[in-house]
């Protein structure tokens, strides 16, 4: 007689408690998340006392390698249960826009300048500080109060001396805005849009402009990933824009972003192509290609709500040569 049977059973009710215990952890860390938008100072107690109960026990930290084998060791928030941050998931995974950083490997040099708007905690950030090297530059900026603070410790612990971190947001002016707070996902903070009701947890940021910050000083690289405030980032780089033909633009496109915050999501596409970018594609982070694309298309294409992707674009073609293949 067989027994094969009930070790499978075995280890089905065993696969399904862990399940169950994952899903209790994403229900109880959405109620601190919504405990935090009701009543507010409480939220850090309530939050606490849960994160000690349901540590998840897993480290909170990822190693990210540059193409000559340096590393760097990048921390992640301590605060969050990785079911619930979605970036800090991915990263943990291995699956957080790896084609996108290919494409980044495949364009910084030694000693290039890259600016990454919207930095968050700094992945994108490390990887083109050690593409870069010593002799390069790398400004991001970010103006959350948490992500920035996990950001600057993430450049301080591997003495990247080569980077310069910003706390502000960048759009087309130099100011200050109130940025909306998003109580589950690192990820998703955006600038308040004008006349929006207030709703949830608001903080005041300083604002600024890439052309402010980075003047006619010569740069390689602009990443832009702002929840739909592209365009307007975009408008406030014009000048650095000129200053620099040879500039390759990553930028996040997110209809439903944009649209929320009661902009054109084509915007951004559309400034840079009159800037003279007008080769553009679609980072497939699921095919690892480049995909060429006509922007006009993009305005007909059927785009899920809630769906982005990443867009690239130059004034030059992509090289043929290179690690990432274009797919037309």
């Amino acid at each position: 007689m067989s027994f094969g049977g009930g070790g499978s059973m075995t280890r089905k009710r065993d696969e399904g408690a862990a399940l169950s215990g994952q899903s209790v952890g994403r229900a109880l860390t959405r109620l601190t998340d919504l405990t935090a938008e009701v009543i507010g100072s409480v939220h850090g107690t309530v939050a606490a006392a849960i994160r000690g109960v349901l540590r998840l026990g897993r480290d909170r930290s990822v190693v990210v390698v540059g193409p000559d084998g340096t590393t760097a060791t990048l921390r992640l928030h301590e605060d969050r249960f990785s079911g619930m941050d979605t970036i800090g998931s991915q990263l943990l995974s291995g699956s957080y826009e790896p084609t996108t950083a290919r494409v980044l490997e495949a364009l910084i040099a030694r000693g290039a300048t890259v600016v990454d708007v919207g930095a968050n905690i700094g992945y994108f950030t490390v990887l083109s500080a050690l593409l870069t090297g010593p002799t390069g530059r790398v400004v991001a900026f970010e103006p959350e109060p948490r992500n920035h603070t996990v950001l600057t410790g993430n450049v301080a612990a591997n003495d990247l001396r080569q980077v310069t971190v910003i706390q502000a947001a960048c759009a087309d002016r130099v100011g200050q805005h109130e940025l909306s707070i998003n109580s589950s996902e690192t990820g998703w903070h955006r600038l308040a849009p004008a006349g929006e009701t207030a709703r949830g947890k608001r903080v005041l940021v300083d604002l600024t402009t890439v052309d402010t910050v980075i003047g006619e000083a010569p740069v390689d690289v602009i990443k832009i990933d702002v929840e739909g405030h592209e365009g307007s980032v975009v408008a406030g780089m014009l000048s650095t824009v000129a200053s620099n033909p040879g500039v390759t633009v990553i930028l996040e496109y997110s209809p439903a972003q944009a649209r929320l915050a009661g902009l054109d999501p084509l915007t951004p596409v559309t400034l840079l192509r009159e800037a003279g970018l007008r080769h553009t594609y679609v980072v497939r982070e699921d095919k690892a290609v480049l995909e060429r694309i006509d922007p006009a298309a993009l305005g007909s294409r059927e785009v899920k709500t809630g769906r982005s992707i990443n867009l690239m674009l130059r004034a030059l073609p992509w090289p043929a040569d290179t690690a990432v293949p274009v797919s037309s």
